[in-house]
C-alpha cells in the first residue's frame, strides 16, 4: 500500500524537518499527506445547491495538490500554518459534477488531495436546508474490512435513500460486498433491485481513484437499512456512509427537520470497546422528546454492550441498559419512534465485550421542539483511539452561526495530580481550564463517576484548532454546529490503532554500528509496523535515515524493515533516538549511541625532571578494539607551546594499531611543574592524555682568583669556584678555551663531568707558567647543561725576577733594611698588591688591598714582617699597570 505516500516520505525523511510530520501522522490519525475523497449524493440532483466545500488545515505551511479523477485536472494551492484553505464551488476549486449519482457502477469519481506536509481534510456538502460533512482519513489508515453504518431509507417528500461509497487507492483492487441489513422482507432493495441478507457477495474490480456506490431504492420509510453490510477487499479502500436526506428518528410523522447525513467509516480493525458521548447542545428546554439518538453496530457475534448515562451537571447516574447483538453486523437503535419519546439524555458511557461502533445522531427539530436542532450523524471515537494532540476544523460557511467542540478527556496516572493534568490542556495555545466559553465552567467537576473521563463543551468561532495536553492527557471528541434549519457534525479526529489483534509487545529494534552510522532492523510480531523514525523528542540534525522507514499502511502487515542511519559527518558521529510503533499502539524508543571505546594505551605521560636542552620523547599506541574504523578527526593540545606530538588526523582500521610520539619541547628556562592535555577527537568523542613535566633550571655563579701576579719561569696555580643557585643539578661536561701561559691540570679534566647540586659549588684550578714578561688574558669555557657555556675570564701579570746573591749586593742596589715592618713611607700610594719573595723567587708573604682603599690615593699602612726570617728579599709592588721591584733586607 505504501505507494505515493511512501515515496514522498522516503524522499523527505532524510530532512530532519520531516521527523515531526511523520509523528503527526501517527499521533493524530486524521493527519496525512495522501487522501482520496468522494462526494456522496445530498438530496435530489435538481435540488438547489448552496456550497460544496473542502477545508484543509495544517500545522505547517505546505503546498496542496488537488487532482480530479474525472477530468484529470490538477489544482495547486497553499495552506498556511495554523490556517484554513477553503476549496469552494463558487471559485471553481470544487465541482458539483463530483457528486456521485450513478449507483452500483464503477466510476472515476475520486478526488485526490496530497500535500508535502501533514494536513487534515474535511468535506461539506450543503444544499437548501440539507447539509452535513465528514472528516476524511489519509490513505495510510485505510483498511480491507469494513462494516457499513448507513441509515434507513426515507420515502417521504422525496425518495431519499441511505447507502455507502467505496473508494480505491490502488490499481488491482478487488472488493467483495456482502449486502446485509434490515427491511428486505418489507420490499427494500438496492437501487438496482439487489436483495440483501442472501449470503451472496457482489464482486467489484476497481482501479486507483475509482468509486463504487450502493444505496437503497427508497421505497420504504424507517425500514430498509444497509447497515451491517460487510465489505472486504484485497487492497485498502475507504468507506463513506451517507443518507441523501432524512429525519431522525426516521419514523417521525411529518417530522420537521430533515437533513443530509454523511460519515467516514473506519475499518473494523479500528473499532473499540469503550465510548463516551455528551449530549448535543440545545437552546431551550425540550417540549417533547429528550436526548440524542444512538446506534450500536457489532463487529462480532454475541456481543454484549452496557450503556450507563449520567446527568450532565450533577453526574448522577440516571439510566442503564444492556444490549445484545447476535451476529456480526447486527445493530440496535436507541431508539426508533414515530413521535417524541425519552432517549438517552446525558453523558453516556458504552462498554462492550467485543469491538463495536457507536454512532450519535442529532434529532429533528420536531422531536423535542427545539428549532435549533437538525439531523446529522457522528461516528464516535472510542477510547482506544484517543490522541494526545489533535488538529481539527469547523466549516467556514457563514450559514452556520453556532459551533461547538465536545471534549472527552482521559486523564492517565495518579488521581492526585488530575487537576494539574487538566490544567495542561490548551486549544490554540490558550488554556481550557478557565476558558470563558467552557461548559460546565468548572472543568474539575466534569468527571464521570467511576471513570478517568472528563467531559465538557466549548463554543468556538469558525476556524482550525489544535488541542493538546501533557503526557497524561488523551483526547477524543467531536465538532458540530447549527444554522437556520441546518446542521453538521464530524469527529475531532482520532488514531487508527488496530483493536482486532491481541498485541501488547512493541516492535524490536536491532542496530549494528558501521563506520558511517548504523544498519538497523525493526521487526514486529503482531499488528504490523505503523511507523519508524525519530520520536518527537529528537531534534538532532546530524543524522539521516536512509531506506525502509516512515509511515506504513495499516493493512500492509509490514512486519520487518531494514534501513540505515547515517552520520552527516562521519568524523563527528552523533547519537539519535529511533522510534518504532505498531498498529496496535505499542511503541519502542531506543537511543543509538556511537560506540566509542578508548583506543589509548595510556591516558597520561609524565616526563619527570626535564633540564634545559633536553628533548624527551614518549612512544604511545593507539589500538582500535572494534571492527569499526575509527576516525581521528582532530588532535591538539589544550594550551600548547610546551609539548608536541606526531599524531595527526587519520583513520584507524578495525582492530588496527598505530604508534605516535609525544615530545617535550625546549625553550626558555622554565622552573616548576607544567601540565597540558593532548585532546584526541575520535568519532566525535574527545579522549584526553594528560602530559606533565617538572622543569628545572640550574643557575651558575663563579668566584675566586681570576687575576694574579706571576714571575717569568714561575708556575703558580689559582682557584675559582662555580656555585649552583638554581633548581636543578648543574653538570659541567667540559673545560676548554685556555692557552699558554694558562693551563688546567690533567687530573681535573679527567674527572669530568662534574655534577653540582643546587646550593653547592665546585672548585676549578688553573695554573700560570710563562717564560716571557707581560700581561696575559684568557677564558675558561665550561660547557654545562644550559643553553650557553660558563665563561670565566682570567688575567696574569708576569714579571721578570731579580737575582740578589747577598746582602751587600742588595744594599748596593739601594736595598732597604727593615726590622719587623716595612714602613709605609717607602710604599707608593694606590698600591694594590705587594709580594715578598726570597732570592729563589718563592713567595714568602702577599698583601692585597681592596679597591676602595686603593682608589682613595692614600698610602698603605706599614707591612708587617716580624715573623719573616732575617734575610734578603724582593718586594714586588703592583699599582694599576705599574710594577716596581724593591730589594728588602729584613734584619733584627
Amino acid at each position: 500500500m505504501k505507494h505515493v505516500l511512501a515515496t514522498i516520505l522516503l524522499i523527505l525523511s532524510t530532512c530532519t524537518l520531516q521527523a515531526q510530520p511523520d509523528i503527526d501522522l501517527l499521533e493524530s490519525g486524521s493527519e496525512g499527506v495522501d487522501f482520496w475523497i468522494a462526494i456522496p449524493p445530498n438530496e435530489m440532483v435538481e435540488y438547489p445547491k448552496t456550497a460544496l466545500q473542502i477545508y484543509i488545515a495544517s500545522r505547517y505551511e505546505t503546498e496542496v495538490r488537488i487532482y480530479d479523477m474525472r477530468t484529470k485536472r490538477t489544482l495547486l494551492r497553499t495552506v498556511q500554518a495554523g490556517g484554513t484553505l477553503t476549496l469552494a464551488d463558487e471559485d471553481g476549486s470544487t465541482n458539483w459534477g463530483w457528486e456521485l449519482r450513478n449507483a452500483e457502477t464503477v466510476e472515476n469519481g475520486g478526488i485526490r488531495i496530497t500535500a508535502e506536509r501533514p494536513i487534515v481534510v474535511y468535506v461539506l456538502n450543503s444544499k437548501g436546508y440539507s447539509t452535513d460533512g465528514y472528516l476524511a482519513r489519509p490513505v495510510h489508515t485505510w483498511g480491507t474490512d469494513h462494516v457499513v453504518t448507513a441509515f434507513y431509507d426515507f420515502r417521504e417528500l422525496q425518495p431519499w435513500a441511505g447507502g455507502f461509497v467505496i473508494v480505491a487507492s490502488q490499481d488491482g483492487t478487488d472488493v467483495e460486498i456482502d449486502l446485509r441489513g434490515t427491511g428486505g422482507e418489507l420490499g427494500g432493495r438496492t437501487s438496482t433491485g439487489r436483495a440483501i441478507n442472501k449470503g451472496q457477495t457482489l464482486g467489484v474490480a476497481m482501479k486507483k481513484g475509482q468509486t463504487y456506490m450502493v444505496h437503497g431504492n427508497a421505497t420504504t420509510k424507517g425500514a430498509f437499512d444497509l447497515t451491517g453490510t460487510r465489505i472486504r477487499s484485497n487492497k485498502p479502500v475507504c468507506l463513506i456512509n451517507f443518507h441523501m436526506r432524512t429525519a431522525v428518528p426516521s419514523e417521525l410523522v411529518n417530522g420537521n427537520g430533515r437533513n443530509h447525513l454523511v460519515e467516514w467509516g473506519v475499518p473494523v480493525s479500528s473499532w473499540g470497546k469503550r465510548y463516551v458521548s455528551v449530549p448535543f447542545a440545545r437552546t431551550s428546554t425540550p417540549k417533547g422528546g429528550r436526548g440524542d439518538y444512538f446506534r450500536v453496530v457489532a463487529s462480532q457475534g454475541h456481543t454484549t454492550t452496557i450503556v450507563r448515562w449520567y446527568d450532565v451537571i450533577t453526574k448522577v447516574q440516571t439510566g442503564i441498559d444492556t444490549l445484545y447483538l447476535l451476529k456480526a453486523g447486527d445493530f440496535v437503535d436507541i431508539r426508533k419512534s414515530d413521535k417524541p419519546v425519552q432517549l438517552i439524555d446525558g453523558i453516556s458511557v458504552w462498554e462492550a465485550d467485543a469491538p463495536i461502533q457507536v454512532l450519535q445522531y442529532s434529532c429533528s427539530a420536531s422531536f423535542d421542539g427545539d428549532a435549533f436542532l437538525d439531523p446529522f450523524m457522528i461516528a464516535l471515537v472510542p477510547e482506544e483511539q484517543f490522541v494526545s494532540s489533535a488538529l481539527f476544523q469547523t466549516p467556514m460557511l457563514s450559514d452556520f452561526t453556532n459551533h461547538f467542540l465536545t471534549f472527552v478527556v482521559k486523564v492517565k496516572g495518579d488521581s492526585a495530580n488530575r487537576q494539574a493534568h487538566l490544567r495542561s490542556i490548551r486549544i490554540n495555545g490558550v488554556p481550557l481550564w478557565n476558558h470563558a466559553d467552557l461548559f460546565p465552567q468548572q472543568m474539575a467537576n466534569t468527571a464521570i463517576p467511576g471513570t478517568d473521563f472528563y467531559c465538557f463543551r466549548l463554543k468556538v468561532k469558525p476556524g482550525s484548532y489544535t488541542v493538546h495536553g501533557n503526557d497524561s492527557i488523551d483526547v477524543g471528541g467531536y465538532i458540530y454546529g447549527y444554522g437556520e434549519l441546518n446542521a453538521y457534525g464530524w469527529p475531532m479526529g482520532g488514531a487508527e490503532r488496530r483493536t482486532d489483534v491481541d498485541d501488547i509487545v512493541p516492535p524490536s529494534i536491532e542496530a549494528v554500528e558501521t563506520g558511517t552510522g548504523w544498519d538497523v532492523s525493526v521487526q514486529d510480531v503482531g499488528a504490523g509496523l505503523a511507523f519508524i523514525g525519530r520520536p518527537v523528542s529528537d531534534s538532532t540534525t546530524t543524522t539521516s535515515i536512509v531506506g525502509d522507514h516512515g509511515i506504513y499502511g495499516m493493512t500492509e502487515q509490514h512486519m520487518k524493515a531494514t534501513f540505515s542511519v547515517r552520520w552527516r559527518d562521519p568524523e563527528a558521529p552523533d547519537s539519535m533516538s529511533l522510534e518504532a510503533r505498531d498498529w496496535a499502539g505499542n511503541r519502542r524508543v531506543v537511543k543509538l549511541v556511537p560506540k566509542v571505546v578508548s583506543p589509548l594505551g595510556s591516558e597520561s605521560v609524565d616526563f619527570g625532571i626535564v633540564y634545559p636542552l633536553m628533548h624527551p620523547t614518549t612512544r604511545m599506541e593507539l589500538h582500535n578494539p572494534t571492527d569499526i574504523p575509527m576516525i581521528v578527526s582532530d588532535v591538539h593540545f589544550a594550551r600548547g607551546g610546551i609539548f608536541g606530538t606526531t599524531l595527526t588526523k587519520m583513520t584507524l582500521a578495525g582492530n588496527g594499531s598505530a604508534h605516535f610520539d609525544i615530545m617535550c619541547g625546549s625553550g626558555p628556562r622554565r622552573n616548576g611543574v607544567s601540565t597540558d592535555t593532548l585532546l584526541v577527537r575520535i568519532r566525535g568523542t574527545v579522549f584526553p592524555i594528560v602530559v606533565t613535566a617538572d622543569f628545572v633550571s640550574p643557575a651558575p655563579m663563579y668566584s675566586g682568583t681570576m687575576s694574579g701576579t706571576y714571575f717569568v719561569n714561575e708556575r703558580k696555580c689559582a682557584q675559582v669556584q662555580i656555585a649552583n643557585t638554581g633548581t636543578g643539578n648543574l653538570i659541567v661536561t667540559s673545560l676548554d678555551g685556555l692557552a699558554d701561559p694558562f693551563a688546567l691540570p690533567f687530573a681535573q679534566i679527567d674527572a669530568l663531568p662534574y655534577e653540582i647540586r643546587p646550593g653547592e659549588a665546585r672548585t676549578i684550578e688553573y695554573c700560570v707558567a710563562s717564560a716571557m714578561e707581560g700581561t696575559f688574558r684568557d677564558t675558561i669555557v665550561c660547557a654545562v647543561n644550559l643553553e650557553e657555556s660558563i665563561r670565566i675570564p682570567l688575567e696574569a701579570a708576569v714579571f721578570r725576577t731579580v737575582s740578589i746573591p747577598d746582602a751587600e749586593a742588595i744594599a748596593s742596589h739601594g736595598s732597604r733594611i727593615v726590622g719587623t715592618v716595612i714602613p709605609s713611607s717607602i710604599l707608593p700610594a694606590g698600591m694594590e698588591t705587594a709580594t715578598l719573595m726570597d732570592v729563589t723567587g718563592r713567595t714568602v708573604r702577599e698583601w692585597r688591598y681592596d679597591a676602595g682603599y686603593v682608589n682613595d690615593g692614600s698610602r698603605p699602612d706599614a707591612l708587617y714582617v716580624g715573623d719573616v726570617a732575617p734575610s734578603c728579599y724582593v718586594l714586588q709592588i703592583r699599582s694599576g699597570r705599574n710594577r716596581m721591584t724593591m730589594p728588602i733586607i729584613v734584619g733584627r
